[in-house]
């Protein structure tokens, strides 16, 4: 019952960070596809490519070991954050001149260059952001990070917005990318002084050749997964131009919402999983099915409903001139189903301490996109990129499981799916004859059909909605 109520917080938390940022990204990349058109948009999804690409490089893969070993001993908090900040500043610092100068080297256009200059400030401060929020998932306080998850976000994009309506580029934007990071470092310092009891920042040199040896492998999973998350969006525009790029990202974008969510799940399952394999891998089957389960009830039917609606989904939110998009969100949507096993199965391996399988499924991943990308985006255009990301994260998912099913046990996908597909499926057809009318009230009708049929189905329980849970509880304690 503890580890399901410290499931349920944490996830919830971090939920309602990763909604805030998800809204405000929304938000800002609406405004960018309706000021900047194609072009302008590939421009602001090139710089952030390279601005994560290179952000994950310099954080070297100290992000999952302190949520893991902090885990598993608070009273490590201090020490390895300072002595990962410490790691991961030297580190930005080299990857923010290796950002620049690769934006001359490809011969970028003017606005791209000095833009990337901008974010590798930027990548210094978001690289400490990082390892506090680490600090927090670790200690199950993900409530200390939320507040400069929501200050960062909202100026992000209060400011932003403000500018690209009166007319300013998005070299500004940039900028304000800058001010609102190092904002966040400041709340984050100031939550963790006053409210995590015992924090000190201390160096070690025993902490540092703890990290320098236990980091090798995730900075590897790191790195590799940070080229196959970002690395499509970089070669077509150097083979395909912005252009591409803009309607590739647009269709991206609405996915990576969906990731940023499953991001947050991953964040908080991960360090119940480390304490729970330590105990038995008996309670770890069933953390994982009961955490694939919660999983498919939220993406199968997102990727149903997107099927269904997608061209709606794009003229909405975006414009005509982006419908193309929409063609591409058909397909790429079920990109966000394999991404979430990928993620459940890749925190049974690291907390495992299995992170060298989990490190060569991103190796598979990252390969065999970058070698279907070449070859097939020259031939079909950007229908090259999405076939590349689909197939590329089914092998790295494949892979991890194949060795998961060897060594641990094996997972009953079909029986843990089979009745939300159904429930899905069901969903879909309403959804499909709801087509003609709002996408904003045909997604609440068919969200409502779903609940039903999982509430009917017994597939989950009234008192399992944190909502409705809450409300029982608070009934039965007066």
């Amino acid at each position: 019952m503890e580890t399901s109520s410290s499931l349920m917080k944490n996830t919830t938390i971090v939920f309602i960070g990763t909604i805030v940022r998800m809204f405000c990204s929304f938000v800002l990349v609406l405004i960018v596809t309706r000021t900047l058109g194609p072009e302008g948009t590939g421009v602001y999804s090139v710089v952030l490519s390279l601005f994560w690409l290179f952000q994950k490089i310099a954080t070297m893969g100290l992000e999952p070991i302190c949520i893991r070993e902090i885990a598993k001993n608070h009273s490590r908090a201090g020490s390895l954050v300072a002595n990962s900040t410490v790691i991961g500043i030297i580190f930005s610092v080299i990857m923010s001149g290796c950002m620049w100068g690769f934006t001359y080297i490809a011969t970028y256009p003017g606005i791209v260059r000095v833009s990337a200059i901008v974010m590798s400030g930027t990548l210094v401060f978001t690289t400490g952001n990082l390892f506090f929020q680490a600090m927090f998932i670790g200690l199950e306080r993900t409530e200390l990070g939320v507040s400069g998850i929501v200050a960062e976000n909202l100026i992000r994009v209060g400011a932003g917005a403000a500018l690209l309506v009166s007319g300013y580029s998005i070299f500004s934007v940039f900028i304000v990318f800058l001010c609102s990071s190092a904002l966040r470092l400041g709340i984050n310092l100031y939550f963790t002084i006053k409210f995590v009891d015992g924090f000190r920042w201390s160096y070690s040199k025993e902490e540092s050749r703890f990290l320098f040896k236990t980091m090798p492998v995730f900075a590897g999973s790191q790195i590799f997964n940070a080229f196959s998350g970002n690395i499509t969006v970089i070669i077509l525009s150097l083979l395909l131009g912005m252009d591409a790029v803009g309607y590739y990202s647009v269709a991206m974008q609405l996915v990576g919402f969906i990731r940023l969510a499953l991001q947050s799940y991953k964040s908080a399952i991960q360090p119940v999983a480390a304490r729970i394999y330590d105990k038995s891998v008996r309670e770890l089957r069933k953390f994982t099915k009961k955490s694939l389960t919660y999983l498919f009830l939220f993406i199968i039917p997102v990727c149903f409903g997107g099927v269904m609606l997608s061209d709606k989904i794009v003229l909405l939110l975006f414009s005509e001139e982006f419908l193309y998009s929409a063609y591409l969100l058909r397909y790429l949507i079920f990109l966000s189903c394999v991404y979430g096993v990928s993620m459940v199965l890749s925190v049974i391996l690291i907390g495992s301490n299995n992170q060298k399988i989990d490190f060569w499924g991103i190796v598979l991943n990252m390969s065999v996109r970058i070698g279907v990308v070449i070859v097939l985006v020259p031939r079909i255009q950007v229908w090259g990129a999405v076939v590349a990301v689909l197939v590329s994260a089914t092998a790295g998912a494949f892979y991890r499981y194949s060795y998961i099913r060897r060594h641990f046990f094996r997972i009953p996908f079909g029986t843990i799916m089979y009745k939300t597909v159904f429930a899905a499926g069901l969903m879909s057809v309403c959804t499909y004859a709801l087509r003609s009318i709002h996408v904003a009230a045909a997604v609440s009708v068919s969200a409502a059909v779903y609940l039903a049929l999982v509430l009917a189905m017994k597939i989950i329980t009234p008192g399992q909605i944190p909502g409705v849970r809450l409300l029982l509880n608070r009934k039965r304690a007066s």
